[in-house]
């Protein structure tokens, strides 16, 4: 599924940040000068630290921002005017945007020397900050303006609830995270380079921002409803996905059915499932058991299963035949 390829690529960016957060136990901020006096140049492990923090980080802002983008591609109505980009495209276009942007702008704070000891963890430097406001922040404001409208589009698409407590637990998700640390620049530019920031921002920003990668599982990997299944599986130790829960999925497609699933339309776009996945046929003298069937039947489908024999793997349940 296209959304969970997304998610993935999320999960390698906050993966590798989390990596580079662990780091700071190990990190000695400065070398020593010559006199065996604290230094002011960064050591090799803090540079390599803040170079790493700054490209995952911004990596993972931008998958998030690309991930708002297919939701709202997904459930909004396609306008008139505009072609609709493929899903290919759409994902060689992400690419291209969230690994190569990033490595420009933290390759270009390291050539420029504005790495060093950042207070809890190694980014650029408190010497930096307006850099860093511009080369970070910025956009991560960016993003975060972006994700915040486009999700407010989505939300007024969508006619289900749970597209807005999803949506809204995404960017809950994001100011959480960020907001602290964003409070800490502002606080190191305004009050100057040398002053410390207040200790309750920098213990807020030391907590907050190595749980991205955490967070972003629970709130993504929730939205999805085979993601959501693997972690019941996980946690009650218990198989759910079973027969019922394909059933389920395929119910409200049935003819003259509300949607009465527990997934959604918007869900069903985020797997990758269309209406042109179920066929809507007027209902036919089973050969099994010559009666008519309320569900939709058609030659090489099974009598316990009116969806398209493809359609059990792709929901991540099992294959029925007869």
């Amino acid at each position: 599924f296209f959304a969970m390829r997304l998610i993935g690529y999320l999960a390698v960016a906050d993966g590798f940040a989390s990596i580079f957060n662990m780091c700071g136990v190990l990190v000695d901020t400065a070398y020593p000068a010559a006199d065996g006096a604290p230094g002011d140049s960064p050591s090799p492990l803090c540079e390599v630290q803040a170079v790493g923090l700054l490209y995952f980080n911004l990596a993972s802002i931008f998958w998030t921002s690309c991930f708002a983008r297919t939701l709202y591609r997904d459930v909004a109505p396609p306008a008139a005017t505009a072609p609709r980009i493929s899903l290919r495209d759409a994902e060689l276009t992400f690419h291209a945007l969230c690994w190569p942007l990033p490595a420009l702008l933290a390759g270009g704070t390291y050539a420029l020397g504005y790495v060093g000891d950042a207070g809890s963890y190694c980014a650029v430097g408190p010497d930096f900050t307006p850099q860093y406001l511009l080369a970070f922040y910025l956009p991560l404001v960016g993003a975060f303006a972006f994700n915040t409208a486009t999700y407010a589009l989505v939300c007024r698409s969508a006619t289900e609830a749970r597209v807005s407590r999803s949506t809204s637990l995404y960017l809950l998700v994001f100011a959480v995270v960020w907001l602290p640390s964003l409070l800490v620049r502002l606080q190191v530019l305004l009050c100057g380079a040398r002053r410390a920031p207040s200790y309750g921002l920098a213990a807020l920003e030391a907590m907050c921002m190595p749980l991205q990668g955490a967070l972003n599982a629970f709130v993504y990997g929730w939205s999805l409803p085979r993601i959501r299944d693997m972690y019941r599986t996980m946690l009650l130790g218990t198989d759910s996905l079973d027969a019922a829960a394909v059933l389920a999925a395929a119910s409200h497609y049935r003819l003259g059915s509300p949607p009465t699933s527990e997934y959604s339309p918007a869900e069903d776009a985020l797997l990758g499932l269309t209406p042109r996945d179920f066929e809507y046929l007027p209902p036919e003298p089973s050969p099994l058991s010559g009666r008519y069937s309320d569900r939709p039947y058609s030659p090489g489908r099974s009598e316990l299963s009116p969806y398209p024999a493809s359609l059990p793997e792709r929901l991540g349940g099992p294959r029925f035949t007869t």
